[in-house]
């Protein structure tokens, strides 16, 4: 069994407010509305960028590394004993830095590409799952 640091819901929430600091020291000047994605089981990973602009138009921009993982240390730091890991994080900043985050525990991932059987083992070494807690696609994804 893997040892890590489990994070109570104020280190969960110093993590999203770093998080919220590095993206509003980078964001263009006329940013209305950020939203950020993490998908991910073992390491097959999609992460995906959302940007509107003033007038209601969107741009390319990309965030830095670190804050994918600051994304991917709360995930470790929120598993469940038995009950793994979220697969995937919906994070949404409106201007002027209110955010909201929301968790995907057990529907699959959007991954362009479906994870290989050996990402799902990984992930299940990582993060066990007691049976009742392993999705059906998650099984079947497994071959298992």
């Amino acid at each position: 069994m893997v040892k890590r640091q489990k994070l109570n819901p104020l280190q969960q929430g110093e993590i999203l407010d770093e998080v919220t600091g590095m993206v509003l020291d980078a964001l263009p000047q006329d940013w209305e509305y950020l939203e950020l994605q993490h998908h991910q089981v073992g390491n097959h990973m999609r992460l995906a960028v959302g940007l509107r602009v003033a007038g209601g138009g969107g741009r390319n921009w990309d965030t830095a590394n670190e804050v994918w993982y600051l994304f991917q240390d709360l995930r470790s730091g929120m598993c469940c004993e038995g009950q793994g890991t979220w697969f995937s994080l919906l994070y949404r900043l409106e201007r002027p830095g209110r955010y909201s985050v929301s968790y995907e525990w057990e529907r699959e991932p959007a991954f362009s590409a479906v994870p290989p059987p050996d990402e799902i083992a990984l992930e299940l070494r990582r993060f066990p799952r007691d049976p009742e807690y392993v999705p059906e696609w998650f099984r079947e994804r497994s071959g298992a």
